[in-house]
């Protein structure tokens, strides 16, 4: 059975249909030319098909009428299934899934630009369906630097474009494999130190136990520097024990704060990881009242109704609620306190007090704050001052924690409007003859103002 159907399967009738008989069709044609069965006669080659399309696809053969000069031909035949088969789509719906399909986080390039090629082969795009189909490649790729690449050459056909995104993706996990290996090679060489370490302090203390033995006056020194040498602090750089000797961390770099000069476990900024530099422009936001009686939170009744209460990470996270500020801000130790490996983002961002004070900006953060059963990813610039956090006026708003009154209820009736003649008869003075100023007045012009014409 396998030899007459040329290893193709049946037609699957289940999940997309339509895509299932093209991939058929296109196989049974190449099985045609690969065993010259293109050259016997149609009836021959209608049989086949047949045969090859399965029970399924024969009962579907069985509705089909066919006209006295269409039997038994092939082509009127895949016409028939082509007809069955192809769904009756809405051209603009289907348009709309290929201008909106984006690639999925963790989805192959690969799979995503054969994705796009099938849905635009479904639009009827013309002449147009390659450079639209880059398009959707270069608007739906995941990774903004291969859509910069995209964007740099107009002139890229789609043959180039989909080799780009290939390989810079083949790149990018070249790249990531080779970090990986090196991270392996740095944590081998720290196990050897550590054993040849180990192995000097048992030859020192060899070497010791020898000396005891050796008269007193040296046993006495021996008893000495054994009592200095457990008065060495450990090393601020590498956390070890040594003496007149040059540290090897010295011109290490740390995995956290990138700085020169000591292993990451002696790291003292290891609670708070600065990762990136934020490509916004630099900006200043006005902050209000900021002062240092942090204590002052849960204390006041009144100054309580202003604090919000958020569940970070299940810890509680009080922040004060300040219209008057344009961001909110969260302090280094409450951020620590939260016990959250949070990535901060350099930002030129400067905050400013209401007496022009500026407030020095460790970086900015994005937490997913929990408040009223509901979840909220609000950016907080960090800062370390000794002050309570703030909820700044953009935020308050979004969380409806504030609502602007633009009318007030007033208890007495207002008196009723006047008419033009009450006004004109209760103030009849005003109205009547030419009205001067007991004192002469002077009008100053300013010589260095442009004149205006007004019409």
């Amino acid at each position: 059975m396998e030899k007459i159907n040329g290893g193709i399967p049946p037609l699957h009738l289940s999940g997309n249909i339509y895509e299932n008989w093209r991939f058929f069709i296109q196989r049974f044609k190449n099985y045609l030319k690969a065993t010259e069965m293109d050259k016997k006669n149609q009836a021959t080659q209608c049989a086949q098909l047949l045969h090859m399309v399965g029970e399924d696809g024969f009962r579907i053969y069985n509705t089909f009428k066919f006209e006295d000069n269409e039997r038994e031909k092939i082509e009127p035949l895949i016409a028939k299934f082509e007809n069955y088969f192809k769904p009756r789509s809405n051209i603009s719906n289907v348009r709309y899934n290929l201008f909106t399909r984006k690639q999925h986080e963790g989805e192959p390039i690969a799979n995503f630009i054969t994705e796009v090629t099938t849905l635009a082969q479904q639009c009827e795009l013309g002449d147009l369906e390659d450079s639209l189909i880059k398009t959707c490649i270069t608007c739906g790729v995941a990774d903004e630097r291969m859509r910069q690449r995209l964007l740099e050459d107009d002139e890229m056909t789609l043959e180039k474009a989909i080799t780009l995104c290939k390989s810079m993706e083949s790149s990018h996990e070249q790249a990531v494999k080779i970090g990986t290996s090196k991270n392996e090679i740095h944590y081998i060489s720290k196990k050897n130190f550590n054993a040849s370490r180990q192995h000097r302090n048992k030859m020192t203390s060899q070497s010791s136990a020898n000396r005891e033995q050796r008269p007193s006056s040296r046993h006495r020194n021996n008893i000495n520097g054994n009592r200095r040498s457990k008065d060495i602090p450990k090393c601020y750089r590498c956390g070890l024990d040594h003496q007149g000797q040059i540290c090897r961390a010295i011109k290490a770099k740390c995995n956290f704060c990138n700085k020169l000069g000591h292993y990451s476990k002696m790291c003292t900024q290891k609670q708070i990881n600065v990762v990136e530099k934020s490509a916004d422009e630099s900006e200043s936001l006005f902050l209000g009242l900021v002062n240092n009686h942090s204590d002052q939170l849960g204390r006041d009744d009144d100054f309580e109704n202003f604090i919000i209460n958020f569940e970070v990470n299940n810890k509680t996270l009080k922040c004060k609620l300040d219209t008057g500020a344009m961001a909110n801000v969260i302090t280094k130790s409450n951020l620590i306190s939260l016990k959250r490996n949070v990535k901060i983002q350099k930002s030129n961002c400067n905050l400013t007090t209401f007496s022009n004070d500026k407030i020095a900006v460790l970086g900015k953060c994005n937490l997913k704050c929990k408040y009223e059963g509901k979840y909220y990813n609000i950016d907080f610039y960090v800062v370390d001052v000794d002050a309570p956090s703030i909820i700044g006026l953009p935020t308050c708003k979004s969380l409806k924690v504030i609502k602007r009154i633009h009318s007030l209820e007033v208890n007495e009736r207002p008196p009723p409007l006047m008419k033009y003649d009450d006004i004109k008869l209760k103030y009849s003075e005003l109205f009547t003859g030419i009205g001067c100023l007991d004192e002469p007045y002077t009008i100053r012009v300013d010589h260095t103002v442009m004149p205006v014409v007004h019409p």
